[in-house]
């Protein structure tokens, strides 16, 4: 049972409640000072007696033809469904689908809590947003592994990168060593001569290496993008800028990881302490990603600690909506498929795009001028928002099929930088 109902309750006062012999008013009273449209009904031993609603108060006063003051609590009390605090939230979500609170209570019937839709909605409100940190993490570290594979338009060079990927994947350097000690004590225990002859040590090698296969870039784990990242050979290169020790960067990956699993594999809630930690390493990341790691490298200033975008020495338009360009052989029907989409607008203005026009950049208000709409708060909090996916993303898949793809984003700054996507 990974998500027992107490956990929805753990750290909450004591719940409002009444009692059957309060006055309707009274009871209402309560329900508008703290906001809610219910409260539990105890006895003098807290143990539960039902609840009393706003809606069943309504239907008391109707039905009995009184005023509110005239009415008892008693009078518009109505069952309660009851969850012992170890029983599955899902078993909760159920009933929760045909009443708006279900109360907690121990063997003796004493409550222990409420547990209302607005919870189970915060709480998978709260899951999801704990994933798209994840997610924050993940397109960040991907950010800084492709970085030095850029070229000075922004451009990747997947052939070199995957390339690089195979060799270091394939972790031959380290398992060779580990095999000639093997062979080495093979070859004592048998009373042969235990020296290795290194062609032999080579060949015979193959035989027990897994065949080599083409890995893309973006099917890795988090955990192979860690390895990718802090790989031995290529570290110096990114510790000149990351500015930290590899073993610290892996200790946070390696705590981003654990709570990724355990928010994948359904292992319980994760604590507040852990929610932080995804917080603090998603900015930590965002803070040194998309950095021109080309110009960083010539220019080797030891001191510069505050790396900027690339997007940031671009002129950024003026605020509002771009005017839209004119006589461009592009059409409205270039774009059939995306009419119903809030971001079609996006979309068919980046196919109006000039051919030479290999960039654009654009604030977050100008985006939201294009669309007619506001972005979703999502899109400001959070990186992944802006990742290429043609899958998942209704938003990406309309700059994706329009020929385009987020290069840069500063969610501190706001500019989005869009790039050609070029025919390999």
């Amino acid at each position: 049972m990974p998500y027992p109902v107490r956990h929805l309750i753990e750290g909450r006062s004591q719940p409002v409640t009444a009692r059957a012999a309060d006055s309707g008013r009274d009871a209402l009273g309560k329900m508008i000072e703290h906001d809610f449209s219910q409260l539990p009904v105890v006895d003098d031993a807290q143990c539960v007696r039902g609840l009393v609603t706003q809606e069943s108060l309504l239907r008391a006063l109707t039905n009995l033809g009184v005023r509110i003051d005239q009415l008892t609590v008693n009078d518009a009390l109505v069952r309660a469904t009851s969850f012992h605090p170890e029983e599955d939230l899902f078993d909760a979500l159920d009933r929760l689908r045909d009443t708006n609170a279900v109360l907690i209570v121990d063997a003796a019937r004493h409550l222990l809590g409420i547990v209302t839709s607005y919870d189970t909605t915060e709480f998978f409100r709260q899951r999801t947003e704990d994933l798209m940190w994840v997610e924050d993490v993940e397109g960040a570290v991907k950010e800084l592994i492709e970085a030095p594979f850029a070229d000075k338009a922004g451009d990747i060079d997947h052939d070199e990168l995957n390339s690089v990927l195979q060799d270091l994947l394939e972790e031959r350097d380290t398992k060779l060593p580990r095999y000639e000690e093997a062979l080495r004590r093979y070859l004592e225990l048998s009373g042969h001569d235990k020296n290795v002859r290194r062609q032999w040590l080579e060949e015979s090698y193959t035989a027990l290496a897994s065949p080599r296969r083409s890995v893309a870039f973006g099917e890795l784990t988090l955990y192979q993008y860690e390895n990718v990242l802090l790989n031995e050979a290529r570290w110096p290169a990114y510790a000149r800028f990351l500015r930290q020790d590899r073993a610290a960067i892996r200790t946070m990956l390696d705590g981003v990881r654990t709570t990724r699993n355990q928010l994948a594999h359904f292992r319980g809630f994760i604590t507040p302490m852990q929610r932080a930690q995804l917080r603090d390493c998603a900015e930590w990341f965002g803070r040194h990603s998309g950095v021109d790691f080309r110009k960083f490298l010539e220019e080797d200033v030891p001191s510069r600690l505050v790396l900027t975008s690339r997007s940031s020495h671009v002129a950024v338009p003026t605020a509002g909506k771009p005017k839209p360009l004119r006589g461009d052989a592009s059409s409205e029907s270039e774009v059939e498929f995306s009419r119903d989409s809030r971001y079609a607008g996006l979309a068919q203005y980046l196919r109006q795009r000039p051919p030479g026009e290999e960039t654009v950049t654009l604030s977050f208000e100008q985006v939201e001028g294009i669309i007619d709409a506001p972005l979703p708060v999502s899109a400001r909090q959070h990186r992944a928002w802006w990742a290429n996916d043609q899958v998942a993303h209704v938003q990406s898949r309309q700059w994706l099929a329009a020929g385009w793809r987020v290069a840069q984003v500063s969610l501190d700054e706001g500019p989005v930088v869009f790039a050609r996507i070029r025919k390999r």
